[in-house]
């Protein structure tokens, strides 16, 4: 049987959540003894039958989340559509197009189809410039991430360890500003001609579209839909994608730095749908090169033997 361990979880703002979670763990008997017992092998050859493909689903969520979000925000520019509805459309979609960004920074949008490399790369380039960030210098603060994930004055998301409201809202900017304080200070002056004029470019064409806009006669909806909007995007984004995902920020060992969140299952589907299999987001970490809509398959595959190695999974 599995022993639970309910242990406290802070919310933003809040000393202690009135909401207690149950926490997985091991215990030494168990009826299915042989499910307990998977090994690192069988681990990683499940994990194995879900990487390299082209992922069809995220270049389909690419390409509807990229059309919306210039059509809400043409037409909101415009006076076609009403200001707070498309305000928070916007808003979600900054989070929407990060998974796509997020997937590309692992090469997992083409998998090992190398010719269609390029098609990952442009859209990477496409959605950061939407975020307002660098898709070569988040690759490169991302992949930092991975390797010292929860490790101090490494880890730049750990700009979100302090659990209120401020912490999260400016979190996403610190975190951005310790990113381009890193690239430009360590990786920029070793980069090759190449990646310099390339982020060079990338800088100058998210500003540029913005900029453009606003010279057009649209400066007020220049700041409020593109900038004000990507700080409410990225608040959500730094919640629910880098905080609650790695909470209390304790653990550096594989399977114990990230969490799995199962939620009520009136609500577990389309919630976990919005959230783009996030609260899966311990998959990632074990297997990132798995795309993140087989984040729950996975999951459900393995869990035994997460279990068994301690790794958080928070039932709501």
């Amino acid at each position: 049987m599995k022993t639970h361990v309910t242990k406290n979880y802070y919310p933003p703002g809040a000393q202690m959540n009135t909401l207690a979670t149950a926490v997985d763990r091991p215990s030494n008997t168990t009826p299915n003894q042989a499910a307990l017992n998977m090994t690192e092998v069988e681990i990683l050859s499940k994990a194995k039958r879900y990487m390299g493909g082209v992922a069809w689903p995220t270049i389909i969520t690419t390409l509807l989340a990229v059309t919306t979000y210039l059509a809400v925000l043409a037409g909101v520019i415009l006076d076609y559509l009403p200001g707070i509805p498309s305000f928070l459309v916007l808003s979600y979609l900054v989070y929407v197009v990060y998974t796509p960004l997020h997937e590309a920074v692992h090469n997992n949008i083409t998998g090992r189809n190398l010719t269609l490399r390029w098609l990952n790369n442009g859209i990477g380039y496409i959605v950061a410039s939407i975020l307002g960030v660098s898709f070569t210098m988040h690759r490169s603060a991302h992949m930092t991430h991975h390797r010292e994930t929860n490790v101090e004055d490494k880890d730049a998301d750990l700009a979100y360890k302090n659990s209120s409201l401020y912490s999260l809202t400016v979190g996403g900017v610190l975190t951005l500003m310790q990113e381009y304080q890193d690239y430009f200070g360590r990786v920029f002056p070793k980069a090759s001609l190449t990646e310099k004029i390339t982020v060079i470019v990338e800088l100058f064409v998210f500003v540029g579209w913005r900029v453009a806009v606003a010279m057009a006669g649209y400066p007020v909806e220049v700041l409020v839909y593109t900038l004000a909007s990507n700080i409410v995007g990225v608040t959500l984004l730094g919640l629910i994608f880098a905080w609650i995902v790695h909470q209390p920020y304790g653990e550096t060992a594989r399977y114990k730095n990230t969490n799995t969140i199962l939620l009520p299952k009136w609500v577990h589907r389309p919630a976990t749908t919005l959230w783009l299999w996030q609260n899966y987001h311990s998959i990632h970490h074990l297997f990132p090169k798995v795309p993140f809509y087989q984040y729950e398959k996975l999951f459900n595959e393995i869990e035994p033997g997460m279990v068994e190695r301690g790794a958080p999974i928070i039932r709501v």
